[in-house]
């Protein structure tokens, strides 16, 4: 599932992290309320309201200089660097145009340009639709 909020990609073990110091869990041993929370942004909701991931998503770094994209969310990146992505504009929905790959990835959102590194890039989710 996605996290609404920031676009992650919640996975389970990750998940089981997110709630280990929760104190609804410890009170109710276990969530039976149905909150997911995100490891990387922090937000709890019901299970429903997370989405699914989109079928057809790529990763940024897979595009060629001139690539164009929507980013629908992170993959694997810590809470601060979740944080720093959203702040520079990289929010799920915006588009990206890739504009060269080395010896950095330059990516330009809206009349932006960002210089991210290989691993960086490669933790971003982009869909072509």
């Amino acid at each position: 599932m996605r996290c609404p909020m920031c676009g992650s990609v919640l996975d389970e073990r990750a998940q089981e992290r997110a709630c280990r110091g929760c104190p609804l869990r410890a009170l109710t041993k276990g969530c039976r309320l149905g909150l997911l929370r995100c490891p990387a942004c922090g937000y709890h909701s019901l299970a429903r309201e997370f989405e699914p991931i989109p079928s057809g998503a790529r990763r940024l770094s897979d595009l060629p200089p001139g690539g164009e994209a929507r980013l629908v969310g992170f993959d694997g990146l810590r809470e601060g660097d979740v944080r720093k992505l959203l702040a520079y504009g990289l929010v799920p929905g915006v588009r990206v145009r890739v504009v060269q790959k080395s010896p950095a990835v330059i990516v330009r959102v809206g009349g932006t340009e960002l210089a991210l590194d290989a691993e960086l890039a490669a933790a971003l989710e982009v869909s072509e639709g």
